[in-house]
């Protein structure tokens, strides 16, 4: 949503990490996974990336989202990290451990 809101910026993995209050290395696997998955290109260096999806049902869909987000932010969040809750527990379980919730 970032990326999409702040459109045509483009953005690093330093810049992003740091508005995000993530490490570097982590904002970099977010955009190399969001470049990969078709919404993210090359920006004008080869350690920038901005928006653009490859295909125009994918721009709607990320349009149509970013409108949802806006006016549902609270339940979108809930929903979120009640996912990231769940993998969390999800990878404690498999690890043998318990997670933190």
């Amino acid at each position: 949503m970032l990326l999409h809101a702040s459109a045509p910026a483009s953005w690093s993995a330093p810049d992003l990490a740091q508005r995000l209050y993530v490490a570097p290395a982590e904002a970099r696997e977010v955009l190399d996974y969001l470049r990969r998955a078709g919404m993210l290109r090359a920006g004008a260096s080869a350690s920038s990336y901005l928006f653009s999806p490859r295909r125009e049902e994918l721009r709607k869909l990320i349009d149509t989202l970013a409108l949802l987000y806006s006016s549902h932010l609270v339940e979108i969040t809930l929903l979120i990290h009640a996912k990231l809750d769940r993998v969390a527990h999800h990878r404690a379980s498999a690890a043998g451990g318990k997670a933190d919730t």
